[in-house]
């Protein structure tokens, strides 16, 4: 035991990875054991079809957050003085507040032409709100992948996280007593994350006007023009990517209804909040030292990807194993009405284990192999759309179709860990070529 303690202590020492992860980690499980005792107060007051109004804004809004700010988020943590990576925040923030306007004048005009009573018609009934969620995510969005990994400021995030869940989940409860409908869920989520990002966005803000006040040289124009692969690669590979993560609820809405996308969208946030968690606990950390090391020692990298790829495998059966007994979780932590989304629930069991293990780290950005991500999130999106339309047109039941669309993307998860080594081959081979 004493063996086993110290060789325990060594490894958090040495691995500065890990060591930030758990910390992360515990944070992320404190959260999410917050989500998890809320959830049944609230499932209780809303009903299958206000849930899936909801799940439905949600996504939506969604599709559009990576192109936001085009990607440039992500090259903040990237040059090395902290002026230039100032005026790709600001730059990012431009960008967003534009972005927002659009994505609410797109949820006007898809209102005027969805057929009434559908679940995407009552969605965008709350266009204008769609301004406020998409400022709100956008404005998180840039602080935790951009200013936040280059600074590492992971104990902050750490702190965030449990305050989104409590203010969010708060929040949503007591504006479903107070008013009801899905407006009181859609509010409760975009004041609760405002909430409990401000602190850490006051931090971040004042670190960023004092980093643009040292060098007046570095101006936007010039970052926008020397990170410019970040939008004309990421960007289209990240609306692919958020496009084939927010499809299946809007596709599943549209050939099973407005209550099957509500037991939908319950049964995927909850089978996904693990692998978020795992991927931010995880990911963040990785990607702080992916900036460095990929221009110093990308085989150092490599070695350090694939040993958080067995661990993520290994992560990634556990909580598969969790996610099949949902058919008999939910009655009992969600009330008898959402028994329907226990059975979707444990049919995404093998794609929640193809997430976990393959798609949650990728150093395909950092690598600069945008090409390569673009490609995975086509299949990725291909993927989805025919492994739920297809079943569908012959006239498969719900469950059948939720089982084919789980088996399809867990096989093409396992695509990413393909095309991470095919990148890190590259990237490698050049630098002894050099």
């Amino acid at each position: 035991m004493m063996r086993l303690t110290g060789r325990l202590r060594r490894l958090l020492s040495e691995d500065a990875i890990l060591r930030t992860g758990l910390r992360l980690a515990g944070a992320s499980i404190t959260a999410h054991l917050i989500t998890l005792a809320i959830l049944p107060l609230l499932t209780r007051f809303v009903t299958p079809a206000e849930f899936g109004v909801f799940g439905t804004f949600l996504s939506i809004a969604g599709i559009f957050m990576p192109i936001v700010s085009l990607r440039y988020e992500w090259a903040i943590p990237l040059p090395k003085s902290d002026s230039r990576a100032a005026r790709l925040v600001q730059l990012s923030l431009y960008l967003l507040f534009g972005s927002a306007v659009f994505v609410a004048a797109f949820g006007w005009v898809a209102m005027q032409l969805s057929p009434e009573g559908s679940a995407f018609h009552e969605a965008m009934e709350y266009w204008w709100a769609l301004w406020l969620a998409v400022v709100v995510m956008g404005l998180v969005q840039i602080l935790l992948t951009g200013w936040v990994v280059r600074a590492r400021h992971f104990e902050y995030l750490a702190r965030a996280r449990i305050a989104q869940s409590v203010f969010v989940g708060a929040l949503q409860v007591a504006l479903v007593l107070a008013v009801g409908g899905p407006f009181a869920l859609i509010l409760g989520f975009v004041v609760g994350q405002a909430l409990a990002y401000a602190p850490l966005g006051a931090h971040c803000g004042r670190a960023i006007t004092a980093a643009l006040e040292t060098d007046g040289r570095a101006n936007v124009m010039r970052v926008a023009t020397d990170f410019k692969r970040f939008p004309t690669f990421s960007a289209p590979s990240s609306l692919l990517n958020s496009a084939g993560t927010e499809a299946p609820l809007l596709l599943f809405g549209m050939v099973a209804g407005v209550v099957a996308a509500g037991e939908f969208a319950i049964a995927q946030r909850l089978v996904a909040l693990p692998a978020v968690l795992i991927t931010m606990s995880l990911a963040q950390p990785f990607w702080a030292e992916a900036a460095n090391l990929v221009r110093d020692d990308p085989e150092k990298l490599h070695r350090i990807y694939r040993e958080k790829l067995k661990q993520l495998a290994l992560l990634g059966l556990l909580v598969a194993f969790v996610v099949a007994t949902s058919p008999w979780v939910f009655p009992i932590l969600l009330g008898e009405e959402w028994t329907g989304a226990g059975r979707i629930a444990a049919l995404m069991a093998l794609l929640v284990f193809g997430q976990i293990s393959f798609a949650s780290l990728s150093a395909l950005e950092y690598l600069g192999m945008q090409e390569l991500n673009l490609l995975w999130n086509v299949g990725r999106l291909f993927v989805v759309v025919v492994s739920i339309l297809a079943p569908a047109a012959v006239g498969a039941d719900q469950l059948t179709i939720v089982a084919v669309y789980s088996a399809a993307s867990a096989v093409w998860y396992g695509t990413m860990a393909v095309f991470n080594e095919i990148g890190f081959r590259r990237v490698i081979a050049a630098r002894v070529a050099s």
